[in-house]
């Protein structure tokens, strides 16, 4: 049996510029790193305005200079469940839905239904630079793309780092844990959590300078804390498979594998054992 699919959903007022741009980038990225089956993405409008036609013109041409040239979305609006038969159950049918500023996330917060269980978050809040705020350039002059240009730029931060934290604060896969218990391993506890910037906030974490080594496992994972490390950063950054006796540099992620198939994760085991062995030895 196939795993279940993780789902987001991104909004803002009108789903024509800022919401399908976030869309089309998440789109993209899991395109890129071969995921999109995996997921069920939408977008959608607080306001009924322009429900029904396509993203504004300016949108979908700052997508296509980025090379992104295939999306395409007609605007839709978030209907509380309640409401009538044919309204959207988006808070119960999404794992996370995403809001472009302040005022979406009161509106979000003022129309969930008492069965939601989809998270509410501020997209803008996994920006690694600090900029929280993706404003809407709907009324931007015609000849003026800056502000489109500040949103795909925006989104391509914060989809990136998102895509990266939708596990946070739970526990391990299932899977992960049976097969450490099958090995013997089994009073590990653990609750995921997020490496982030030095700089973002108070209560972020200092990985960077309180760890010696910090291993990554493939060479996303790499990129990615490469280009978080602030300026104070002091730990060695390294692929935790380049220390694999075997030369099996890249420990694949077997998160989206079927079900019933533990090959991935019992792969992932044996990678884990043999590299820390050997980065132990050398120690």
């Amino acid at each position: 049996m196939s795993a279940k699919k993780k789902s987001v959903l991104f909004i803002c007022l009108g789903n024509i510029c800022r919401s399908p741009m976030a869309e089309a980038v998440f789109l993209n990225l899991l395109k890129e790193q071969g995921l999109t089956d995996k997921w069920h993405v939408d977008s959608a409008a607080l306001g009924t305005w322009h429900i029904g036609i396509s993203p504004d013109s300016r949108t979908i041409s700052t997508l296509q200079k980025h090379g992104i040239t295939t999306y395409k979305h007609v605007a839709r609006v978030v209907r509380k469940v309640l409401t009538r038969r044919l309204c959207d159950d988006d808070y119960t049918k999404f794992d996370v839905i995403f809001g472009m500023d302040d005022n979406n996330m009161s509106e979000l917060d003022e129309q969930k239904p008492q069965t939601y269980t989809a998270r509410l978050e501020r997209l803008g809040d996994h920006d690694p630079e600090g900029d929280t705020i993706i404003r809407d350039p709907y009324f931007d002059a015609r000849g003026d793309m800056s502000g489109f240009e500040k949103v795909y730029a925006q989104c391509w931060h914060v989809d990136s780092a998102a895509l990266g934290t939708l596990h946070i604060g739970i526990s391990p896969d299932s899977r992960t844990i049976s097969t450490r218990q099958k090995h013997g391993i089994t009073t590990y506890k653990h609750v995921a959590r997020v490496v982030r910037k030095v700089l973002t906030r108070r209560l972020c974490d200092d990985d960077y300078t309180k760890f010696d080594v910090i291993f990554g496992m493939d060479d996303n994972n790499m990129s990615e804390l490469d280009d978080r490390k602030p300026q104070t950063c002091t730990a060695r950054l390294e692929r935790l498979g380049d220390h694999d006796p075997e030369g099996d540099t890249i420990i694949r992620d077997p998160y989206f594998d079927a079900r019933g198939d533990l090959s991935g994760f019992e792969k992932v085991y044996a990678q884990c054992v043999r590299s820390c062995k050997a980065f132990l030895h050398k120690s």
